[in-house]
């Protein structure tokens, strides 16, 4: 008799975690890094790196974007792209990119990092991903009323998506809030590019700032988005600029060096560096562990 109910517990508990198992949406993930590369001087261009393991190829890649600030549009000849079979090829591709990425940022003058006012990784959960508000510059009393940056998701109809996912198609509006209350609409999707896949989520990741020497600043911004697939939901990036020459502050001379202190480098001579402080050995060893099954 003792037997006979130990067989059924142990019955019990393989359909209950069979059952655990099949109720559980077993949809695999592809999650990018992402690294600031830097302004012109004049901040008319803005780059920025992501990279990766995709799922189920296992391939690595690393993407190199550069941006017109003024007008969110590519440079003409870019993202660079690169792509490396197995995973352990994660720093390889990110090297061969910034090869292929370098005479293109050289000519673009893309040596300024500026100064990170706000980053909201994907491990942050208490943090607002459609609304930042952000400081103009390092002080302790509120010198200045706050910039906020605003995303608002709307609902797209792409046919090509209908396929891919179940899920509801989105496209942004992105706003910001100057001072005296007045609001400012940055970007608005009519249709989401064939780049961007089928979105499902935004999120601001990144506001990045640097003072223009004419006068007034300029903002970048990076935003995540989740695109989804039948099988797989990915992780990426894109970034836009807003150019805020309303502003009549003048940072001390001294700032110069603080710059420098937040990565002001070139991005040619920090890759090494970068490679090595980041985390990212850490993160290509967790991502082979990952993808190795």
């Amino acid at each position: 008799m003792g037997k006979s109910f130990s067989r059924i517990g142990c019955l019990f508990v393989f359909l209950s975690a069979l059952w655990f198992i099949m109720a559980t949406p077993l949809l695999a993930e592809d999650i990018a890094h992402r690294r600031i590369i830097g302004f012109s001087p004049d901040g008319t261009s803005f780059a920025f790196e992501q990279s990766g393991i995709e799922n189920g190829s296992g391939r690595a890649y690393a993407h190199v974007f550069l941006i017109e600030t003024g007008r969110n549009k590519w440079v003409k000849g870019v993202p660079f792209r690169v792509t490396a079979r197995g995973s352990g090829k994660l720093r390889a591709a990110r090297q061969k990119v910034r090869r292929g990425a370098r005479n293109t940022l050289a000519r673009y003058r893309i040596n300024r990092k500026g100064v990170v006012l706000a980053s909201n990784p994907i491990t942050e959960l208490n943090a607002d991903p459609h609304k930042v508000t952000v400081l103009t510059r390092r002080t302790i009393r509120e010198l200045d009323e706050p910039l906020v940056f605003y995303i608002e998701e709307v609902r797209i109809r792409i046919p090509r998506c209908y396929r891919a996912t179940s899920k509801r198609i989105k496209g942004m509006i992105i706003r910001v809030r100057r001072k005296g209350g007045h609001r400012q609409v940055l970007h608005e999707d009519k249709r989401i590019p064939k780049s961007r896949g089928c979105p499902t989520s935004y999120g601001i990741e990144d506001i990045i700032h640097l003072k223009k020497r004419s006068g007034g600043a300029v903002y970048a911004v990076i935003y995540s988005f989740i695109r989804a697939g039948s099988d797989v939901q990915e992780r990426r990036f894109i970034a836009g600029g807003w150019h805020d020459d309303g502003g009549d502050y003048q940072e001390p001379e001294h700032y110069r060096d603080l710059y420098d202190y937040y990565g002001g480098s070139e991005y040619s001579n920090q890759n090494d560096r970068d490679d090595r402080n980041s985390g990212n050995d850490r993160n290509d060893r967790n991502d082979r562990d990952r993808y190795r099954c």
